[in-house]
């Protein structure tokens, strides 16, 4: 397997374990792909969040209590190599029933 082919797979992965992880193995699900200190860049009201902990408890937790049947649709997944840097990037689109607010939303 080509190292970008790896690099696809373990992202394909880690995505798929997100979406699998009930609200309290998402902080486990993390820490087996990501370092202590991951920096996250998401939308607006989260910005940037520093580390597992904060992802876990502010981003992910949330989201997944609000959206119990929270499934993630990979379409396609891209890797490869720009400017020194390997890149993963994919494609797709999440599913789920709303059963409790998030950011707000009823």
């Amino acid at each position: 397997m080509s190292e970008h082919a790896g690099n696809k797979t373990l992202v394909s992965r880690f995505l798929a374990e997100l979406a699998d992880a009930q609200p309290g193995e998402i902080a486990t699900a993390l820490r087996k792909y990501c370092q202590e200190d991951v920096i996250w860049e998401i939308f607006h009201p989260f910005n940037t969040l520093i580390g597992i902990t904060a992802a876990a408890r502010d981003f992910w937790t949330p989201l997944k209590d609000a959206f119990p049947d929270y499934e993630q649709r990979l379409h396609i997944i891209l890797g490869g190599e720009y400017e020194g840097h390997h890149w993963v990037s994919t494609w797709g689109h999440i599913a789920g029933s709303f059963f409790k607010a998030w950011l707000n939303i009823r």
